[in-house]
This record gives C-alpha cells, structure tokens and sequence, in this order.
C-alpha cells in the first residue's frame, strides 16, 4: 500500500512496487507454510501418543500417554 502511494507521487519505479508486492506475498506464505506445518505436526504427536483421528472411541486407560498431559501438549500447539 505504502509503494502504491509512493508510486502515485512518482517517487518509485513501478518494479518497486512489484518487488514490495512480492516480498509481501512471499511472507504471507512463509506464515501459511509455517502453520500448516506446526498443525502437521501436532497431528504426528497426537498419533505418536496413541490418539487416532478415525473417530474410534479411546478409553483413557488404553492410552500410553495420559489424557491429561495429552490436553496439556495439545494446548501448547494452540493459538
């Protein structure tokens, strides 16, 4: 937006506008790269615990982590 506007009071060249446009994109996507891993992530612990995503009913005692550390490690992968 700040290189749009400089580019209309003709302090900038369009490429600079381009390549500040870019640079943007180019972080948003790190970010959604980022976050898709960190939920990949805590997929694989969950299922490294014992957990499974098929919908099955755990009963606590079948776990061999407890459902209680399980909450506590899926609360620090949470915003």
């Amino acid at each position: 937006d700040r290189a749009r506007k400089l580019y209309a009071a003709g302090l900038v060249g369009f490429l600079e506008v381009l390549t500040t446009e870019r640079t943007a994109l180019a972080a948003e996507n790190a970010e959604a790269v980022a976050r898709l891993e960190r939920l990949q992530d805590a997929i694989d612990l969950y299922t490294a615990m014992g957990a499974g995503w098929q919908g099955v009913g755990v009963t606590a005692s079948a776990l061999p982590v407890s459902l209680e550390k399980q909450n506590v490690l899926a609360r620090a992968f949470q915003d």
